[in-house]
């Protein structure tokens, strides 16, 4: 535009005309075809103020300059490309970092499980055989009143151990019985009120403030050794004495307890790894790190919720919610079993165990039946072609021939023999049994077993 004083006023912006723009001359700044801006060039009072020489000038500038603009677009979109690409990166190496978590977790849990089955098998054998002699010394000297407290003492340590037992197996994922009902938490409270009272040591004060009543659904055992475990805890925070307080109350949604202590705190650190399994601070030898693992895995069992706080030098304090039961009927306990006395009727046990053996004979003759044992499957097909038991108590797991082959011979020998297979497996209950197995045999019974779960098994099965 040369001359703007040729050009009609309505053509020209208010500026041009303010500014007294008298010629004007722009450029495009191309770049692959596409238009990215443009260059403007104007002349104030001066009419035909650019020539050719400019023009070419200005274009070769704007060549340029469209170049740099491309370039630079380019480079931030490069950047913009890098960072998502790092933060894809990040992603990937975090998920990368879980997923290897996840997977030395799983095998953790793995080599606990199997760890977690052979110790069951061989702790409960060596429960049977202590719960065995202890009942039998109950019955035959139930006038002696030393004896008679001693042994409860015993049989109190047996259902100690069956239930550690328990929390073994249930943490590493294997199944277990669960009793699921409605229940008063705080008579779960009091009763961990009456364990650690008894046991912990003076130095560490005990105060409670428990509403009631606490409704919820949950397994007795398995919350009593939640609440066991956190005060333990806190137990061990204070060696040199300290406060544990123990508070429960119910809101519209929810039963909360809190537990806390004036021990030495944990740090942030700390914090962040309390529920991992085999996670502990404690000195070698010490602790396991699994308490608060099981805790935790107790808890999102029964729909529930753990947090914690806490400070170096100030205490800690664990916040436990579980829903609160929308039916809440309280169940009463079962009355204790009666034994009913056999009549001589035979009963053939078979176990690879002395102990156990020995243990159970006494328990089964100490209520009137004749008892003969053997140690292997072998033997035991033989003694049953020769002397046809009335009931044949049968051990599943046993060298050289298994429970579950035993019993399929002697059925096969005799289809109407009475078979109650005796584990140390929690799995054997679950899975391990073949459906058509189970259709002949007359009852399995987990070890440890009391003399009342044995004397309702054999009634049962003579009377099937």
């Amino acid at each position: 535009m040369s001359d703007t004083s040729r050009m009609d006023e309505a053509q020209l912006s208010d500026s041009m005309q303010q500014m007294n723009i008298r010629s004007v001359m722009c450029v495009p700044l191309k770049c692959k075809g596409e238009v990215r801006g443009v260059i403007y060039v104007d002349s104030i009072g001066l009419p035909g103020g650019f020539g050719k020489d400019d023009l070419q000038s200005l274009t070769g500038l704007g060549n340029t300059a469209a170049i740099a603009i491309e370039n630079a677009r380019l480079y931030s979109d490069l950047e913009k490309l890098v960072e998502r690409r790092t933060a894809q990166l990040r992603k990937a190496q975090k998920n990368q970092q879980r997923l290897q978590k996840q997977l030395s977790h799983a095998q953790k849990m793995e080599s606990l499980g199997r760890l977690a089955g052979g110790v069951a098998h061989n702790f409960r054998n060596i429960l049977q055989a202590i719960l065995g002699n202890a009942q039998f010394l109950q019955m035959t000297y139930s006038q002696d009143g030393q004896l008679q407290k001693i042994t409860r003492a015993i049989n109190e340590s047996v259902a100690k151990g069956s239930d550690f037992i328990y929390s073994l197996l249930r943490f590493s994922r294997q199944e277990v019985e669960k009793e699921i009902l409605p229940l008063d938490l705080k008579s779960v409270l009091d009763e961990t009120y009456k364990i650690i009272s008894n046991t912990f040591d003076k130095s560490i004060k005990i105060a409670t403030k428990i509403e009631k009543p606490l409704p919820i659904k949950g397994d007795r055992l398995s919350l009593c050794q939640v609440f066991i475990n956190l005060c333990d805890n806190a137990r061990d925070s204070m060696p040199d004495g300290g406060e544990l307080r123990i508070e429960a109350k119910k809101d519209k949604k929810a039963v909360v307890v809190t537990i806390s202590d004036t021990g030495c705190g944990m740090d942030e650190e700390t914090l962040k790894n309390i529920f991992d399994p085999f996670f502990t601070t404690k000195d070698v030898g010490e602790g396991t790190g699994l308490g608060l693992s099981i805790t935790h895995g107790i808890i999102k069992e029964h729909k529930g919720k753990i947090s914690v706080s806490s400070q170096p030098g100030k205490g800690t304090l664990f916040r436990v919610a579980f829903p609160v039961a929308e039916k809440y009927e309280q169940i009463k306990p079962e009355s204790p079993q009666r034994i009913r006395h056999g009549k001589g009727e035979k009963i053939l046990i078979v176990d690879d165990e002395p102990a156990v053996l020995e243990g159970l004979e006494n328990m089964i003759k100490s209520i009137g039946y004749e008892v003969d044992s053997v140690s292997s499957g072998s033997q035991a097909i033989e003694h049953y072609k020769m002397h046809k038991p009335d009931v044949v108590l049968l051990d599943w797991k046993m060298p050289h021939m298994d429970g579950a082959t035993c019993a399929k011979k002697i059925i096969e020998n005799d289809p109407a023999a009475r078979i109650v297979i005796i584990s140390g497996y929690q799995e054997t209950a679950t899975s391990k049994i073949d459906a058509g197995l189970k259709k002949t045999i007359k009852g399995l019974i987990l070890k440890p077993c009391k003399v009342e779960k044995l004397n309702k098994a054999i009634l049962e099965a003579l009377n099937s």
